[in-house]
């Protein structure tokens, strides 16, 4: 037995406020880990939800994407006819004028006699 001025203590005793003081260090250790781990969850699950928001936006640009694409070839289709109708109708135009200066230049014939 220990004896101290005004208490005596058992060796149990002694030993029992170096047990506290182990057991609350653990549980100081316990309570941040817990801390820790809690905040680890609530970024989890924030980053799980950004993902979840990012991947929706990807989808909707990508279907934005093929949308513009369709127009895309749409106008480029469309030009092309375009440019083709205009290409006959130079032709057809270039005809015309041939024909019509071969007509005045045989009236101006007929004119001069």
């Amino acid at each position: 037995m220990i004896r101290t001025r005004f208490f005596r203590f058992s060796p149990l005793q002694s030993f029992l406020p170096h047990s506290i003081t182990r057991l609350s260090g653990k549980q100081e250790r316990l309570d941040t880990t817990r801390l820790s781990m809690h905040d680890a969850k609530l970024q989890s699950q924030q980053l799980g939800e950004r993902l979840t928001a990012l991947q929706t936006e990807l989808g909707d640009s990508e279907l934005r994407r093929a949308e513009t694409e369709s127009q895309l070839r749409q106008a480029n289709s469309l030009l092309s006819q375009r440019q083709q109708e205009d290409q006959e109708l130079n032709r057809r135009l270039q005809l015309v004028r041939s024909i019509s200066i071969k007509f005045c230049s045989f009236n101006y014939f007929f004119v001069l006699l």
